[in-house]
Formats: structure tokens, sequence, C-alpha cells
């Protein structure tokens, strides 16, 4: 039905690289993330961050259906533009939400 990648990080994150499911199965998607989750949460993770949206309405309307419990900051990294000097800038607002129960942190 479907598989996907995810790698467990420090401090309780856990962070999904890619997802793959067969689009015919009603329910497949949410079926996956919640089974994910499940496991995640046995081996420590409290937080997990599913892949960027990388610009696509549906994916991004999909993925705040789950209701982030907060949103993580992202930045651009460019080569340095002078002796020593990286320059990062913010790439997306961060807000943050609190409420009970499982929580999903996503890149915005």
């Amino acid at each position: 039905l479907g598989f996907s990648v995810n790698q467990t990080l420090p401090n309780g994150y856990a962070l999904g690289h890619f997802w793959k499911a067969d689009h015919a199965v009603p329910g497949v998607y949410p079926y996956l993330l919640h089974q994910t989750c499940r496991y995640l949460s046995t081996v420590g993770c409290r937080f997990f961050n599913i892949e960027q949206d990388l610009g696509k309405s549906g994916l991004t309307y999909a993925k705040r259906l789950y209701r982030p419990a907060h949103y993580l900051k992202k930045y651009v990294i460019s080569a340095p533009t002078g002796p020593g000097r990286v320059e990062t800038a913010p790439a997306g607002a961060a807000a943050r939400w609190s409420r009970p129960g499982p929580h999903v942190a996503v890149a915005d």
C-alpha cells in the first residue's frame, strides 16, 4: 500500500524524508502518517517534521489539516559573499500553536 522513509533526531524529533503510497486506496496517506507517528512515539519522538510542501497548495492544505503543534523556521544558506561571511535568511514565518494530543511539526 505504501511506505515512508523517516529519520529520528535528537530532542524528541523525527524527520519524514519521503512518502509514497497507492492513491487508489482511500485514506492510505492518513493511515500511513498515523502508523508512522505511533511507531515514532514508541522510540521517544514527540514531534514529527513532515516533508516540505514545495509550494504545492494541495500538500500545504493537507498538512494544515493535521493541526501542527508548531512550525519550524527554514533558512536559506548561500555561498560566502565576502571574506569568511555566510548569510542566512529566514524563508518562512514561524507560528507557534499549542494544543493537547499528538504533535506534528511541519516545515512551512
